[in-house]
């Protein structure tokens, strides 16, 4: 786990979750590009905020433990590590938080949410309060198709690849960006998966965790879905299925790729920045 902090005070506390076989090294410039936003709001409203990104078991930092073989588990262990983070850093209970995840981190983020709701319905004092959940390109096996949710040509050509780390990586970028540019980031992350390998064993079981998971209706705090209507590895309409059913809005953009925040880090970071703080 790795957090920036902005200004004397931080009653806003934003937790990033990343997607399949991806860390927090893989935000790239929207922190900073988020950060900004936030720096600006802060100067007219004297709230400041702090960004906090998280790495589930067997990816990034944490390379040599174990990803659990379901959202469930890997959403408990994520509370866990949001609860330690709030407790050693002594965060008011008037703080607001805010939960974001891609992808898969996603799925992870709304099973953390949902978790949350059966704590408070039996009265648990342990349960955290969440203000908002925004999920960036994510699927569900209850709502769309397998041939949605991994799109066939971008599956063939990227699982032979998963052995080799140059060939995986460079394969990743591509059907997960849109931009031509990102093709420079590709030694960078050859770099990050050697420095933090990743195992077989984790990778199957974050597909295996990912391609089961079944979300739960109506998240009871301020909910937001993004997508890209250009995304290759998994179809925009798949967000737009989860707004449906949760009857939430879908805010999308017409060119990014599957890694919106990579493809279009301004308009994600607005987009959140607007939806999180227009409850203050």
């Amino acid at each position: 786990m790795n957090n920036q902090v902005s200004g004397r005070d931080h009653p806003h506390y934003y937790f990033f979750i990343r997607g399949l076989i991806r860390s927090r090294f893989h935000w790239h410039e929207f922190p900073g590009t988020f950060q900004q936003l936030l720096d600006q709001k802060a100067n007219q409203t004297s709230s400041a905020s702090t960004l906090v990104f998280i790495d589930i078991p067997g990816n990034g930092e944490r390379f040599q433990q174990s990803t659990p073989f379901s959202i469930a588990h890997i959403a408990e262990d994520t509370q866990q590590q949001i609860k330690a983070y709030l407790h050693s850093n002594k965060v008011s209970e008037k703080s607001k938080l805010h939960l974001v995840g891609i992808s898969m981190g996603g799925m992870i983020a709304a099973e953390l949410i949902s978790q949350i709701q059966s704590m408070k319905s039996k009265n648990d004092k342990a349960a955290l309060n969440f203000t908002s959940l925004h999920i960036i390109n994510s699927s569900f096996a209850n709502l769309s198709p397998f041939w949605q949710r991994m799109r066939l040509p971008a599956i063939l050509n990227l699982l032979p690849k998963l052995w080799q780390t140059k060939s995986r990586e460079a394969g990743i970028l591509h059907w997960t960006s849109n931009r031509q540019e990102s093709s420079r980031l590709v030694n960078a992350w050859v770099e990050e998966a050697n420095k933090h390998p990743l195992a077989l064993r984790n990778a199957f079981a974050q597909l295996w965790a990912a391609s089961h998971y079944f979300v739960s209706q109506n998240p009871s705090i301020n909910s937001y879905i993004y997508s890209s209507q250009q995304d290759r590895l998994v179809d925009w309409r798949c967000s737009a299925k989860l707004a449906h059913y949760w009857r939430r809005p879908l805010y999308t953009h017409a060119t990014a790729g599957h890694d919106l925040p990579l493809d279009s880090p301004d308009w994600l970071a607005q987009q959140i920045t607007n939806n999180s703080q227009n409850h203050d």
